[in-house]
């Protein structure tokens, strides 16, 4: 169990917030929720039981501002197992993400 990447997010997530914004949403479709602590965010997405992409725009990001996130997937062939990416992203960036049945995402950003 220790050696799931997960855990560290798990860890970091704070138990109180500065923000929350509905990025996405569409009741008994899918939610895109982003909430913040200080200048760092932390953002969920999930799915109903129908396989779907959800496009994702960071646009409530700090205008000029670079972050560091780190995202966690579901495997794209159904394990247990998540897929962690770490990537750049501003303001401007946008993702897609093919989620399974009663699938999700989850990603910390961290401004630099």
């Amino acid at each position: 169990m220790e050696k799931r990447p997960e855990l560290a997010l798990w860890k970091d997530v704070p138990t109180t917030w500065d923000d929350t914004k509905v990025v996405s949403g569409l009741i008994g479709e899918h939610a895109i929720v982003a909430r913040r602590k200080g200048n760092d965010w932390y953002v969920g997405g999930i799915t109903n039981n129908n396989p779907q992409t959800l496009s994702m725009k960071f646009d409530f990001l700090k205008v000029g501002k670079k972050y560091d996130a780190i995202i966690y997937t579901d495997s794209p062939d159904g394990s247990k197992v998540l897929i962690e990416t770490k990537k750049n992203i501003t303001s401007k960036s946008e993702l897609a993400f093919p989620l399974l049945p009663s699938g999700g995402f989850a990603i910390q950003l961290k401004e630099k």
